[in-house]
């Protein structure tokens, strides 16, 4: 599908199968989509590994030298998943979805205390959780 601005093609496809040969892109930005992948809250079959395929596919079709955005819900301890809602992640499980990348840079924000914050935190109410920002190079 045509965008209509000069050079940009849409392509609808499914995150987990990616229809690009690998090596393909310099930038991939994955912006509070993954923790949904999977999930069937936007119509997707239930696959709860949907997450990990998805980065996997992100990264093989990532080029060397190419960088990975990331901005997910997070939180310290457990992660935590609300089926058709999200995950909440933590940083050992991104770091594992990130195994081989180099990582960038990461920051945290708390929507509770509405600033960036040294580490992810997780207050009582899903409108409050931190999220994770975090930039990483194939």
């Amino acid at each position: 599908m045509e965008s209509g601005l000069k050079n940009e093609k849409i392509v609808t496809a499914d995150a987990k199968a990616l229809p690009f040969p690998d090596n393909s892109f310099d930038l991939i930005s994955a912006l509070d989509s993954i923790p949904y992948f999977g999930l069937a809250r936007y119509g997707d079959v239930v696959d709860l590994q949907a997450d990990k395929k998805g980065i996997k596919e992100m990264i093989r079709v990532l080029k060397p030298g190419g960088h990975l955005i990331i901005m997910a819900p997070i939180k310290t301890g457990n992660p935590v998943l609300y089926f058709n809602a999200a995950r909440i992640y933590n940083t050992e499980i991104i770091n594992e979805m990130c195994q081989g990348l180099k990582l960038v840079d990461q920051k945290f924000y708390s929507k509770e205390k509405k600033s960036f914050v040294s580490g992810p935190t997780f207050e009582s109410s899903l409108a409050l959780m931190s999220y994770y920002f975090g930039c990483w190079q194939k």
